[in-house]
């Protein structure tokens, strides 16, 4: 324990401080996100609504992702995307409290994602810069799991406020989550670039040119990532399956409470995985968490009591905890870092595509087949997505992890 705790002071500053800056962003974002499924089933949203709003983050992200990634490597700087970024999902969030229709409520959230899709890229190139190699996986993971403990404190807030003691005005509590997202602007302040073993001061390769040099290994595996992303459903249609099967409050309280429980598991379990693929292989610990949630896709086709709902929910979260902040870190691993925002961009474009396309057919499978078609359909996918993954381990590791077997830890 002692080891490892003298691994996690290793971490650079600006881990700390883009941590924090996710952490407040994210008490923001699950607040409002929390409580968007009950506002839709407000609406009478149907399942096509559903899947559009599910994959409007996707939409953004791909169509703007791989621009701010391939910017930031150009001009040498990360921390201005990230300002920009931060400031316009605040003030999208907010605004969602004014709407009136789930048209409305989808433009919304594609400005809100927007914002996300400009700063994730060069957020996640400057992680990279500023981490040693050795330390990655941990530094993705530390990041990761503060994010998700910011994401726990705003379910919580959620379920307090609307669960608990039953507040009918969700509008009112949608606005003060956007308010709040502001906050996440000022740790921002105090970070500093330039100070990392891969840190850039600039790239004269065109956007074209970019793409052309990116390692063969690195396509291979986004293949991979991409049908994983496909089946990656988005969480509303695990809480809205679970809000189906209650009635009264408990039809509020119950998907905010499994809500809460996934955040938390995601937030405990993101640091552990991500050491974990420094030492054993950030593949391997991916493939890991493909499989798992191609399991809890399937646990869903079958779930109907809350202890079935609880045990899911936490292979949910530890199925995200293995494979969110490590397929980062894999990216940043496979390419050269005067080149790590443009490959970050293209990975968020690409899963943001099939994340979109995968979200979108779930919808309608959901609306003209049955609630536990679009599960079916993630599990088949995800698998998919494990077995591409895992035939590419015969490439080799890539990044930490360099043996073939498992490292003790220190």
């Amino acid at each position: 324990m002692r080891s490892q705790y003298h691994t996690v002071r290793r971490l650079p500053r600006v881990v700390w401080l883009l941590g924090l800056a996710s952490l407040l962003n994210d008490m923001s974002s699950e607040l409002v996100g929390a409580l968007l499924p009950l506002y839709l089933a407000e609406l009478s949203v149907g399942g096509i609504g559903v899947g559009l709003i599910g994959g409007a983050e996707d939409a953004m992200r791909s169509l703007l992702s791989v621009v701010s990634g391939h910017l930031s490597d150009r001009i040498g700087k990360r921390r201005p995307f990230l300002f920009a970024g931060y400031g316009i999902s605040a003030l999208a969030k907010g605004a969602i409290a004014a709407t009136g229709s789930w048209a409305q409520v989808l433009g919304l959230r594609l400005v809100d994602r927007s914002g996300k899709a400009i700063r994730t890229p060069p957020r996640d190139a400057l992680l990279a810069d500023a981490t040693p190699q050795a330390l990655r996986g941990l530094a993705f993971g530390v990041h990761r799991s503060m994010d998700s403990l910011g994401a726990v404190g705003g379910a919580l807030a959620a379920f307090v406020t609307v669960g608990l003691l039953g507040l009918a005005d969700l509008r009112l509590a949608i606005l003060v989550g956007g308010i709040a997202g502001f906050a996440s602007l000022l740790p921002l302040l105090f970070v500093r670039e330039g100070s990392g073993e891969g840190s850039v001061g600039g790239t004269r390769l065109t956007f074209r040119g970019g793409l052309a040099r990116l390692p063969a290994r690195f396509r291979r595996t986004l293949v991979g990532l991409a049908l994983f992303a496909g089946g990656n459903l988005s969480y509303l249609f695990f809480l809205l399956a679970v809000n189906r099967s209650y009635t009264d409050r408990l039809a509020v309280g119950v998907p905010l409470a499994m809500f809460l429980l996934f955040q938390t598991t995601y937030a405990v379990l993101a640091v552990p995985f991500g050491r974990l693929s420094d030492l054993w292989g950030r593949k391997q610990v991916v493939v890991l968490g493909f499989v798992s949630f191609a399991v809890v896709s399937l646990g869903f086709v079958v779930s109907a009591a809350t202890p079935w709902f609880a045990a899911l929910f936490i292979l949910y979260g530890a199925a995200v905890a293995a494979v969110e902040g490590n397929q980062r870190a894999l990216v940043a691993d496979l390419v050269p870092a005067d080149q790590r925002g443009l490959a970050l961009g293209l990975f968020h474009t690409v899963v943001g595509l099939c994340a979109l396309a995968g979200n979108v057919m779930a919808g309608v499978l959901a609306q003209f087949v049955g609630p536990t078609a679009p599960f079916v359909w993630a599990a088949g996918l995800t698998s998919t997505g494990a077995l591409v993954l895992g035939l590419s381990l015969r490439d080799g590791p890539a990044g930490a992890g360099r043996g073939a077997r498992p490292q003790r830890p220190g």
